[in-house]
C-alpha cells in the first residue's frame, strides 16, 4: 500500500491540490483511500467471508468479464460481508481522534 500511495502522490499530486488548499486536510495528503472495506479484507478482518471460486475471464464488448465456471481459475472471492460490523468498526476509525 506504500508504494502505491507513493506512486498515487507523485503522480496525481494530491498535496497541491488538495492538502494545501483545504484547511481541513493534511498539507501532505498523498491518497485518499476509497475502498475501506477492501482494505479491511486485505488486512484480515473477520467480519467478511472469503472463499475460491473457479473463474473464466474474458473480455466481451470491451468489458471484463468474470464468471464461474468449471475448469476456471480458483480466485478468491467476498461472498458475503457484516455490513453492520464493518459500519461500526469504520466509524470508530474514522472518528477515533475526533474531540
Amino acid at each position: 500500500m506504500v508504494r502505491q500511495a507513493e506512486a498515487c502522490a507523485e503522480d496525481e499530486r494530491k498535496d497541491d491540490h488538495f492538502g494545501r488548499v483545504y484547511p481541513g486536510l493534511p498539507d501532505d495528503l498523498v491518497n485518499f483511500q476509497h475502498d475501506p472495506l477492501a482494505v479491511a479484507v486485505a488486512l484480515g478482518w473477520d467480519g467478511a467471508t472469503v472463499e475460491a471460486h473457479p473463474l473464466a475471464v474474458t473480455i466481451e464488448a470491451g468489458w471484463l468479464r468474470m464468471r464461474v465456471t468449471d475448469g476456471g481459475r480458483p480466485v478468491r472471492v467476498v461472498t458475503r460481508v457484516d455490513r453492520e460490523a464493518f459500519a461500526a468498526l469504520w466509524l470508530d476509525a474514522i472518528t477515533a481522534g475526533a474531540g
